[in-house]
């Protein structure tokens, strides 16, 4: 082959896979000289090839844009990149080393939001307040008081963009100082232009910072968003802050804090039936807007604000594979990785109209690019829908797409969802679980092998009354963050190891309901316990 045009050679490698590229040079000499030559095209193309970059045109320059430096440590080269993607891609996999780090706070942690490429934890506390922390050092780099932050505020982040909400269900939103100008604060709404109380607040957290510090992880007042009625839950993804009343939900542009766009009577459900009842989260994306209520999740077109998709809370069956995990004790665990694999059950499935099983959605995502949707059911049942607008289009059915993934023991509460970089993490009362759906699998009816998913769970969180304190998991290219505690526990991990074994072969609770209905139940577990750490798993 090496005797055509080297354009038309390359043209051909660009579609091998990374071990076939690097096995390459091992063939013969000259198969080694052209790869040394032609190195820096050849494993370009290859990371357009693995989606690592958005087209082989894109700039090794503008690697920071689609990275944090965390990620991109010792990349230098096109090579460098491809092999650093392969290392995290399989530490998350469990097959390469990760580590669990603890991040002390000085309160109980409530929210964590993380900027992997600032290099900063932000924490709110049960106790009120917040606080920016280094993520390399742990030192505090800013905070607002107690007495300012309301105890127990809920926050959002992105772009630089900090929100949390006051007691009035007003929200703040205050920038990071780096990219705050006074062109850009000129331009928010005057109807949202920060108050007295947040310019007050920076001139005094002002006051406390050294001169010499660094601005990195210090915020200024940017706007005070005011709601038109009380609100239930929010959401924000660049540059669209999400808000939900019972009834309508509302939109807003962070960047002007103008709100430009209301959804009406999202409770309404055509044909009649339960609507969603109480609101347990919301979700955003460019196309469309999710409210993940009691009943069902709910999906609008964002153009048209019309309700287009319901996925009942009350299915047995949701998709064509059933996944379980493997009722034995047959668990993979590589030296040096925080993880253990699980052996997975994988059971084809028929739909069935009746009986209805009442569950509950606590919580639902839709994956960076809008195309995939995730949601968590109350019963550590996890429902994963791959290209869900082929449903919406008429291409496919619920049943054809979507994945019906048992975390363990029904009896086992659901706690918290993350859905990050194609990866799926989920908090129970029995463990902290990380879904990975290979990306080539196929996804239709029609497909005879089910899609290839593997589960893996982190052992160090295991303790049931810890896991059900858990009030936050976030997710970032290279870790995983809980709010949890290293205090020892009064068993051993041996000894809850095992009873996370025992509780794969617990029955089901369920109380019976007419027409055959049934109704999941939940074993009780304590809460209340309030953490005062981070913890992390890096997977770099």
């Amino acid at each position: 082959m090496l005797h055509l045009p080297a354009e038309i050679v390359l043209a051909i490698l660009q579609y091998l896979p990374l071990n076939s590229i690097s096995r390459l040079p091992s063939v013969c000499k000259l198969w080694k000289d052209f790869i040394e030559t032609h190195e820096s095209t050849v494993y370009r193309n290859a990371a357009a090839l693995y989606h690592y970059i958005p087209s082989p045109e894109t700039l090794f320059k503008d690697l920071g844009q689609l990275y944090s430096h965390r990620s991109l440590t010792g990349v230098e080269t096109w090579k460098d990149l491809c092999c650093r993607r392969l290392d995290i891609k399989r530490s998350w996999e469990g097959k390469a080393p990760s580590k669990v780090v603890e991040y002390k706070s000085r309160k109980a942690v409530h929210r964590i939001k993380v900027d992997g490429d600032a290099g900063y934890i932000i924490t709110t506390s049960q106790r009120g307040g917040l606080a920016v922390t280094d993520l390399e050092e742990g030192k505090m780099l800013w905070t607002l008081p107690n007495r300012y932050v309301r105890q127990f505020a809920h926050c959002e982040y992105g772009n630089g963009f900090l929100i949390f909400d006051r007691m009035d269900g007003s929200k703040e939103v205050w920038r990071r100082e780096k990219d705050y100008t006074e062109k850009g604060a000129n331009a928010v709404d005057i109807a949202s232009k920060p108050d007295h109380h947040q310019n007050r607040m920076s001139d005094l957290t002002f006051l406390h910072i050294h001169p010499s510090s660094t601005p990195r992880g210090r915020f200024k007042p940017w706007a005070l968003l005011q709601m038109p009625e009380i609100t239930r839950a929010y959401r924000f993804v660049y540059p669209t802050l999400l808000v939900a009343a019972f009834t309508r939900v509302f939109l807003w542009d962070i960047r002007t804090g103008s709100h430009f766009q209301t959804i009406e009577d999202i409770q309404l459900t055509p044909g009649g039936g339960w609507g969603l009842g109480e609101l347990n989260y919301v979700e955003v994306s460019p196309r469309h807007v999710f409210v993940c209520g009691e009943h069902a999740i709910r999906v609008f077109d964002r153009g048209s604000g019309k309700h287009v998709l319901d996925i009942s809370s009350s299915y047995i069956v949701y998709g064509n594979w059933k996944y379980t995990l493997a009722r034995d004790e047959r668990v993979e665990r590589r030296e040096g990785s925080a993880l253990v694999n699980h052996k997975v059950d994988v059971a084809r499935v028929t739909p069935l109209e009746r009986p209805r099983l009442i569950d509950e959605f606590i919580a639902a995502h839709v994956s960076t690019c809008g195309r995939h949707l995730v949601g968590l059911l109350s019963s550590s049942r996890l429902v994963i829908i791959y290209n869900f607008e082929r449903i919406i289009r008429g291409e496919a059915t619920l049943h054809d797409l979507a994945l019906d993934v048992q975390l363990g023991s029904p009896r086992s509460a659901s706690v918290y969802l993350a859905f990050e970089n194609d990866r799926v993490a989920v908090v129970t009362h029995s463990g902290v679980f990380i879904i990975t759906v290979d990306p080539s699998s196929q996804f239709h009816v029609k497909t005879k092998t089910p899609p290839t998913l593997l589960v893996s769970r982190i052992p160090t969180f295991i303790y049931p009354p810890f896991l059900a304190s858990v009030s936050c998991l976030q997710m970032t290219d290279t870790g995983l963050f809980l709010n949890w505690t290293p205090t020892p526990l009064g068993e051993s991990q041996d000894e809850l190891e095992e009873k996370f074994q025992e509780s794969l072969h617990q029955q089901p609770l369920y109380a019976n309901l007419p027409e055959g209905d049934q109704m999941v139940l939940h074993d009780a577990v304590d809460t209340g316990f309030s953490f005062s750490h981070v913890s992390s798993v890096s997977f770099v």
